[in-house]
């Protein structure tokens, strides 16, 4: 049996909201970022941003070797767990793996844009030595 735990955590980093998913599984954990607008988020449209987009939101996924059993925790206990929550804030875990994501989504479009200015600057010297060519051309 396979246990999933999924937490929604929003902060306000001026001027936006943000919400950040986590989702822990067996021996996985991923995390993505949204932004909610510059307005506080109301529950109802959390909820509906929830069930209309849940497919289109892109998690960063992250393998973890030894994952530590939880204990079945006593429903208030879990209450007063997710009040501390609420006060704490984002998890350094969650902040570490968006960093992470971040850092990823940079190399590709650094490695992307390098080989994109090669091609130009392979075509920008083509036509220059094909404009070379044809003013050596005979009268």
């Amino acid at each position: 049996m396979c246990t999933v735990t999924s937490s929604l955590t929003i902060i306000f980093d001026p001027p936006y909201y943000k919400g950040i998913f986590e989702v822990s599984k067996a021996k996985s954990y991923a995390v993505a970022e949204i932004n909610l607008g510059t307005s506080e988020p109301k529950l109802p449209l959390i909820q509906n941003f929830i069930l209309e987009n849940w497919s289109k939101i892109h998690f960063f996924t992250k393998e973890l070797e030894n994952k530590i059993e939880k204990n079945k925790i006593n429903p208030k206990r879990l209450q007063c767990v997710a009040k501390k929550q609420i006060n704490q804030g984002v998890g350094t875990g969650a902040q570490v793996a968006l960093k992470e994501q971040l850092n990823e989504r940079k190399m590709k479009r650094k490695s992307s844009n390098t080989a994109h200015n090669e091609v130009l600057k392979q075509r920008k010297f083509e036509i220059k030595q094909e404009k070379k060519k044809a003013k050596h051309r005979g009268h």
